[in-house]
């Protein structure tokens, strides 16, 4: 995209004269966001590739949390004509503020404090969101369920590659780990549908960031922790949202887990079932879901072998099993101990 035109939308819609624009990339996209400086000021200029119904989303949640004062999400910036978000090319874009800093240290316990204690603000303010948007309840239940139908489906994906591709390298790596994947996968979707049925569920439903990575959470120069990349935003389930960043994050380390679950469950009241579900939503072999699924996309649309990144996903998946199982053997006799369940 040029930045003179850039630069002609930012001076037409929001009065900024950028004296740099700068794209910065990332290994899945060339171009992911825009640093634009115009004096002493720097701004985040950031494409949505999104549908318009999570725009809509993306915009009342950040500006509910910017009414409710919390201050580690983004906040937009208003067009000269009132919108939060401006057309260029047919790809909506949204400007708010650059956040200078680095990405968190996962391995200090002061950052994963930091990090967690942000994550269960959000979720606590968040819990009143459906009822100020009542379109958005039930979501969460949603959510879930299409959880759940993924194994169904990753079951699908690894018939199809038997069939079609039984000699390719990932393939045969899938197949020869398929008991234990397919093992973890029945025991969570059994336990989330129990959960489901419960209707406990509703405790938990809020605002989720949806996309917790060690890059997605940055310390700015005043030791505040910022959120950023709210774009997969959704109505879900908080234990899901945690799940999320201790699986993203901490390498699977039992005493960062439990220090971050401890965390946590200061700031919002933990139950024996809450830690259950927790586990559950861990067990989820999500990393070879999505590898899968993206190697029978590939193969029914291009007729092409996946690039190295899946490879590199699918092994490290595959490394992390034995750390993952004794990390989530403890977590079970910590909640019985705890709980007496």
């Amino acid at each position: 995209m040029s930045t003179f035109l850039l630069r002609k939308h930012l001076i037409r819609n929001y009065s900024i004269r950028p004296g740099s624009i700068e794209g910065i990339g990332t290994i899945y996209k060339p171009v992911a966001v825009y640093r634009v400086s115009a004096g002493k000021k720097t701004y985040c200029v950031k494409p949505f590739a999104n549908t318009g119904k999570k725009l809509r989303l993306l915009i009342r949640g950040l500006r509910f949390l910017h009414a409710k004062r919390y201050r580690h999400a983004p906040v937009l910036y208003l067009t000269r004509s009132g919108a939060y978000y401006f057309r260029m090319n047919q790809t909506i874009y949204y400007v708010s503020d650059w956040y200078t800093g680095a990405a968190c240290n996962f391995q200090t316990y002061r950052h994963i404090h930091k990090v967690v204690s942000a994550i269960a603000k959000l979720h606590a303010i968040t819990r009143q969101f459906p009822a100020r948007y009542p379109v958005y309840r039930g979501q969460s239940k949603e959510y879930l369920q299409t959880v759940i139908k993924r194994h169904h489906q990753f079951l699908k994906d690894l018939s199809f590659l038997k069939q079609t591709h039984p000699t390719a390298s990932l393939t045969k790596q899938l197949l020869a780990h398929r008991d234990a994947f397919v093992k973890d996968g029945e025991t969570a979707t059994g336990i989330l549908a129990t959960y489901l049925s419960s209707r406990l569920y509703q405790k938990h439903e809020c605002l989720c960031h949806n996309d917790l990575t060690r890059f997605n959470c940055l310390l700015d120069d005043k030791g505040i922790v910022r959120l950023i990349d709210f774009d997969n935003c959704i109505i879900g389930n908080s234990l899901h949202d945690l799940s999320l960043l201790l699986a993203n994050t901490l390498d699977w380390s039992w005493h960062k887990m439990r220090y971050g679950i401890e965390v946590y469950g200061r700031k919002l009241a933990w139950s024996g079932e809450s830690l259950h579900t927790l586990y559950a939503c861990l067990l989820l072999p999500r990393e070879v879901w999505y590898v899968a699924s993206a190697y029978v996309r590939l193969l029914k649309k291009h007729q092409q072998e996946p690039d190295d990144s899946l490879q590199q996903s699918l092994d490290l998946a595959i490394a992390n099993l034995p750390r993952k199982q004794r990390c989530l053997t403890r977590l079970l006799a910590y909640q019985k101990q705890t709980y007496q369940t």
